[in-house]
């Protein structure tokens, strides 16, 4: 398994009192460049990007004895973290107007994000962490907050052929998992929840991140759990598929005789059902979506219906809550007036369209889809291309994958609300020649940090 959560360099610990260790991800966790939390008010501090080892790719650094840098925040605990390395040096930790205790920087090894401090248990309410750099070179690069609520995303919703956030229009780049709940997938690439959480605090974090995940019946309703919590702690947003039509992951294709059968119907409304009363209201989740990849060409009908019947089941339930079509393209299911029939359901609130020409900027499919969406918001929902780390034996290298992700990624955001890469599943090396290896991928992985409007 290739994704791993970071370890703690052996630090040089010169303060007199042993603070307590958190065992795991529990708080929310904000960024070094947050300024609702963190300011650096005298000093010079400089910044790194585009680093994925760090959170959200950046990180400030000073190299000035003297600098100071505040961090404010209301709650019961502080972790923070940085990069350590043989160069680097110390500074005191100062909590209110307590003792300072001296923490060190200085590693064997240089790491990126690891805990350099972590306070005692303080008494709930407000807190302000001053931190003065006595020998440089130091670095901050995010803290976690125990005791701090996690606040709620801002929400994800619809109008006319945007997607919004808070009423602005809203984009976003991200990943496709099949595997992230340990339900699907190769024993070597099922994920943990930790692993879950390490991915997600590798992405980006300033509201435009987001994940597609496959979540099926009968699959691990603690890890769903675990990964809508993560999403908020890091300001990730989760689209959550809830069925294959494709026969993936041990489901059944979804043939007219799987329409036609009211004992699969009814597991199905139960599924949804069960997931949208568990979730009601939950901003982190930014859409379910019915299937993926529904319909063929005698099929479409029978999605289109079964659509108008299950989304009129989720307003009784969660009316704000929006669906997605989750088809791959016009030519799969017979056609744009199909397509344009299915992404009309009262059901549907977003249409999609996947695509894999791997070589173009924008699908061959991608117009005649962006034609038949009636109206509504477009998705990419998955786009992929092969690659291995050096190209030998592949059509590309990392390095040129990531250029076409940056092209790709500049253009669907442009012209629609976003796309999510396929896939993150990890268990697979990076000489091989594949889609599934983006967790490997570091090139590809800052383009889909930093690509905007």
């Amino acid at each position: 398994m290739r994704l791993v959560i970071p370890l703690a360099a052996t630090l040089t610990m010169l303060a007199v009192a042993v603070v307590p260790a958190v065992a795991e991800s529990t708080g929310l966790v904000v960024n070094d460049s947050d300024s609702t939390y963190f300011t650096y008010p005298s000093g010079t501090w400089g910044t790194t990007t585009d680093r994925p080892a760090k959170y959200n790719g950046d990180d400030h650094f000073t190299n000035a004895a003297g600098a100071r840098a505040q961090l404010r925040f209301t709650g019961t605990q502080v972790i923070l973290k940085g990069a350590t390395a043989p160069h680097h040096g110390t500074a005191t930790v100062t909590i209110d107007a307590g003792a300072p205790t001296t923490v060190s920087q200085q590693s064997a090894l240089r790491q990126d994000n690891v805990p350099f401090f972590t306070s005692p248990v303080l008494p709930a309410g407000p807190h302000t962490v001053t931190i003065t750099v006595t020998a440089p070179t130091f670095s901050l690069d995010s803290a976690e907050l125990i005791g701090t609520p996690l606040p709620a995303l801002p929400r994800i919703t619809a109008l006319g052929d945007n997607i919004q956030r808070n009423g602005q229009d809203w984009w976003f780049t991200g990943y496709n998992s099949a595997v992230w709940s340990g339900d699907c997938g190769r024993d070597d690439e099922k994920m943990t929840s930790a692993q879950v959480d390490a991915w997600f605090a590798g992405m980006r974090h300033d509201g435009h991140g987001a994940v597609r995940l496959f979540f099926f019946e009968g699959w691990d309703i603690a890890a769903l759990d675990a990964a809508v919590t993560s999403a908020r702690r890091h300001n990730v947003y989760l689209t959550i598929t809830l069925d294959d039509a494709i026969a993936g992951c041990g489901e059944t294709s979804k043939t007219p005789e799987w329409f036609g059968s009211p004992q699969e119907r009814d597991a199905y409304r139960q599924h949804m059902v069960n997931l949208l009363e568990r979730y009601r209201g939950e901003t982190a989740i930014a859409w379910f979506e019915y299937f993926n990849e529904p319909g063929g060409d005698n099929t479409w009908r029978q999605v289109r219906d079964f659509y108008n019947a299950m989304g009129d089941i989720a307003s009784g339930v969660d009316p704000d809550r929006l669906f997605s079509a989750g088809t791959l393209s016009p030519q799969a299911v017979g056609g744009e007036a199909n397509y344009r029939a299915l992404s009309g359901s009262r059901g549907v609130d977003i249409a999609s369209v996947h695509e894999f020409d791997a070589d173009a900027v924008i699908s061959a499919h991608y117009d005649a889809a962006k034609a038949n969406s009636v109206g509504k918001p477009l998705v990419v929902g998955e786009f992929g291309m092969s690659a291995n780390a050096t190209g030998e034996g592949c059509a590309r290298s990392f390095a040129a994958r990531a250029e076409q992700v940056s092209e790709k990624l500049d253009a669907y955001i442009e012209d629609s609300a976003g796309a999510f890469g396929w896939a993150w599943q990890p268990g697979g090396q990076p000489d091989a020649c594949e889609m599934g290896n983006l967790d490997a991928d570091t090139a590809s992985q800052t383009h889909f940090r930093a690509a905007s409007r």
